[in-house]
């Protein structure tokens, strides 16, 4: 009785909408709008442009993913992509690798967003795909796109623009998955006698760029770690310092740095925040300044993802790194944390066959 009542409410609401609301709303996803109505031209003509049976699925730019309370997707304003993404796979028939759904598991999260990290790690999604057609990209450029959408979008040849709104790419399948981990390898060997070495494993770009890292070996306080035999957990919905730069001021003019590290996202503790207490000379506290999202990225390795969180250090002051988690019951586990400012490299040589570059690791196979 009490689902039959609920059934009958949501389709009274459903059709007040309809009727008040919803009135002049036309249904892109209907062949006679698209067909009749002249603004829906570039979308009638889009799809006339492409075979469908060349392509075997539809990427977006940017990419989005509702469905995951464990990892988010970096984009924003994307309501104008997904109703053009969603009618292309529509009228194509060809399946979306972004998706607006219920549930999706983690491990089927991660597959989808490693298909727009930078081809140096293993994507299982690769031993997924039924064939090996490319793939069709419909993109937004009035949106903005992250660095691994660019380089996405950079290796795709442009098959279709008249708005900018809609804008259509093709990658092939070798071009989507050809592994730059050698690339990376030769860069670094060439020129490494001309960075900064820092200890006899670190290279830097800028001899004079602020450095920091932390493997936790020492300090850590779990055995669960990305790295090693030791990670950090910062305790349910407590404040925790992950970097206080002590004694220390920034002499330099102010800089901005990427404070990057590997946090566990086995559970919710990974919706986490952060924030930046910055102090004077003399130790009194004069701003607190909370961060952007740090969990809004591409790279996930299994059981652990890459944050990283740009920051702004101000000339002669001190700072705190606060970290938290909105986890009732579960700590937020990070280890192998980096700062660098945005802009300079930092090499770890491990083997000749094996670096770590800005904190991800790069070997070939």
């Amino acid at each position: 009785l009490l689902f039959c009542l609920l059934t009958l409410m949501e389709g009274s609401s459903i059709l007040y909408w309809s009727g008040t609301k919803g009135k002049g709303v036309n249904n892109i996803y209907s062949n006679n709008v698209i067909n009749k109505l002249p603004e829906f031209s570039s979308l009638k003509s889009a799809l006339e442009t492409i075979n469908p049976d060349q392509y075997q699925a539809i990427i977006t730019v940017p990419f989005y993913h509702i469905g995951s309370e464990l990892l988010r997707h970096p984009a924003n304003n994307i309501s104008k992509l997904m109703r053009h993404s969603m009618a292309f796979s529509l009228h194509t028939g060809l399946p979306l690798t972004s998706s607006c759904l219920g549930r999706i598991s983690r491990d089927e999260t991660i597959k989808a967003f490693q298909l727009y990290t930078l081809p140096v790690i293993d994507k299982p999604i690769k031993k997924d795909m039924p064939n090996q057609k490319p793939f069709l990209v419909v993109a937004d450029q009035n949106t903005k796109w992250t660095k691994e959408e660019e380089h996405l979008v950079s290796k795709a040849r442009k098959i279709y623009e008249e708005d900018k709104a809609l804008t259509l790419y093709e990658i092939g399948f070798d071009t989507l998955f050809k592994d730059l981990s050698d690339t990376i390898l030769n860069h670094f060997n060439s020129n490494k006698e001309s960075y900064y070495q820092l200890s006899d494993q670190f290279y830097i770009t800028d001899s004079s760029a602020f450095f920091y890292f932390n493997s936790y070996e020492e300090t850590g306080n779990t055995t669960i770690s990305y790295k090693g035999e030791k990670g950090f957990a910062i305790s349910p919905e407590q404040e925790t310092v992950i970097f206080n730069s002590g004694e220390y001021s920034f002499q330099g003019e102010t800089d901005t740095v990427m404070v990057r590290f590997w946090a566990n996202n086995e559970t919710n503790a990974i919706n986490c925040r952060f924030k930046l207490q910055v102090f004077d000379s003399t130790d009194n506290l004069i701003n607190d300044i909370y961060l952007p999202d740090a969990h809004k990225t591409f790279w996930h390795l299994d059981k652990w993802s890459l944050l990283s969180i740009p920051v702004t250090f101000e000339k002669y002051k001190k700072v705190k790194l606060i970290a938290y988690t909105l986890s009732h019951h579960y700590p937020l586990v990070i280890d192998e944390m980096m700062i660098t400012p945005i802009g300079v490299d930092i090499y770890q040589n491990v083997s000749d066959e094996h670096i770590r570059w800005n904190n991800i690791d790069i070997q070939l196979n």
